[in-house]
């Protein structure tokens, strides 16, 4: 793998599932373990004493040679993480790019290596992301466009969705709302029996009606239905109650 080879480190290194790249003072690699060959389709053999900057698209080198791994260098900081946030791909041998993520780390040993990469690709996970974001939106969508009240509320009372027809009966503002403990969007005299239900909240009954005040202080009838979501452990972590206006 590296002038390290015969290393206890080295064969640490050599079977770690991530990528693991590590380079000189010159960003030519020195180190490339069977996970990065995998990863970039090199061999270790063809790739070191290469410039880092192979393993980048081309319109990223620039930057990374003369900007970033520069700055990283003249830090004190022993360790740098790099997320999908950064924008960083790598750029493997047939010319494909993949989203990673990115440990870089001061090496401190004798050998020539300055720098270690620790490198993971992040497709999967970035696609199980932006499915999950899509899902979010089509949720959040079919919320806002019901006719039903609905509410999501946290164990401890609060706010955390209030949807458009919730707006549209009150005559307030979603992101007026969002944190406030629900009971205070009740008549002053229905208020420390719901806010009661909270200390602790070790139970939700199914079904109940109690008023909405709107923003001019007019009580609306509301029967709720209750569902509860709950930690693995069994707690409740949120309510989502969904209101129809019975006045």
């Amino acid at each position: 793998m590296t002038e390290q080879q015969q290393t206890p480190e080295a064969d640490i290194i050599g079977s770690v599932g991530d990528g693991v790249i590590s380079v000189d003072d010159k960003q030519r690699i020195v180190g490339f373990n069977a996970a990065a060959e995998q990863l970039f389709g090199y061999c270790a053999e063809e790739i070191l004493g290469r410039a880092l900057s192979v393993l980048l698209p081309p319109w990223a080198r620039e930057d990374h040679e003369h900007i970033h791994v520069p700055r990283f260098e003249r830090e004190q900081t022993r360790e740098r993480e790099m997320g999908p946030r950064s924008g960083l791909r790598g750029y493997r041998k047939d010319g494909t790019e993949f989203p990673a993520e990115v440990t870089i780390s001061h090496t401190r040993s004798t050998s020539t290596a300055v720098l270690t990469a620790v490198v993971r690709d992040i497709t999967d996970r970035q696609a199980a992301s932006i499915e999950l974001e899509g899902r979010n939106h089509f949720v959040n969508a079919v919320l806002e466009t019901v006719g039903a009240l609905v509410v999501v509320l946290d164990a401890r009372g609060r706010i955390e969705l209030f949807n458009r027809a919730c707006e549209t009966l009150t005559g307030r503002r979603s992101s007026e709302v969002i944190g406030t403990p629900v009971w205070m969007l009740v008549p002053p005299d229905e208020r420390s029996r719901l806010r009661a239900a909270f200390e602790p909240l070790d139970r939700v009954v199914a079904r109940q009606r109690n008023h909405f005040s709107t923003i001019d202080g007019t009580p609306r009838l509301i029967e709720w239905t209750n569902t509860t979501l709950r930690s693995p452990e069994g707690c409740i972590e949120h309510i989502i109650a969904t209101g129809i206006d019975i006045t």
